[in-house]
């Protein structure tokens, strides 16, 4: 039996992890708009929370879809990682904001408009986020290699201090 890559299954995780957050921040934003105007909690909670999974659905798939083809045309040029990233985002907002403004509206252009910042805006916070992990990993490393190298030292103070200790005991003997 043929397996499902593990690249596309990377790529469905990235997705799948940024559409529950949206969905999770739809059920917040659907249950103060209800409480604002009065409507039912639930009902429009939820109601928010898909409409919110599904536009994060449209943006996120074609920004997947545009930062997949970005790579395999740019030969893995990790020189220009950042504008590769900007751009798929730019395109999902596009895209994913066009289907989504046609969807709900009619007005794909009024959806391109409300979705392309947005999702140049997660661009930004993904890099940073991204900066963050790699700069976090590469200190936790350092202290780990520090308290190697610490521990070695107390190592060898500790068995200095035996040896000399021996010594001090078999001076003594002889006298």
């Amino acid at each position: 039996m043929v397996g499902i890559p593990k690249e596309v299954l990377d790529e469905i995780d990235h997705i799948s992890n940024r559409v529950t957050i949206g969905a999770f921040s739809g059920i917040f934003l659907g249950a103060a708009i209800a409480t604002y105007r009065g409507f039912p909690i639930l009902r429009t909670s939820l109601s928010v929370a898909a409409s919110c999974a599904m536009t994060g659905t449209a943006c996120f798939i074609t920004e997947r879809a545009a930062y997949a083809t970005l790579t395999s045309i740019t030969k893995q040029d990790t020189e220009n990682e950042t504008m590769k990233v900007v751009a798929s985002h730019s395109i999902g907002g596009l895209c994913g904001g066009g289907l989504s403004g046609y969807l709900f509206h009619k007005r794909p252009f009024a959806g391109m408009m409300l979705f392309t910042p947005i999702m140049i805006s997660v661009a930004l916070v993904e890099m940073e986020v991204d900066a963050y992990r790699k700069e976090r990993i590469k200190d936790l490393l350092a202290d780990r290699k520090s308290k190697q190298s610490l521990d070695s030292i107390t190592k060898l103070q500790s068995q200095q201090r035996d040896s000399s200790t021996t010594r001090d005991e078999q001076h003594q003997n002889e006298k």
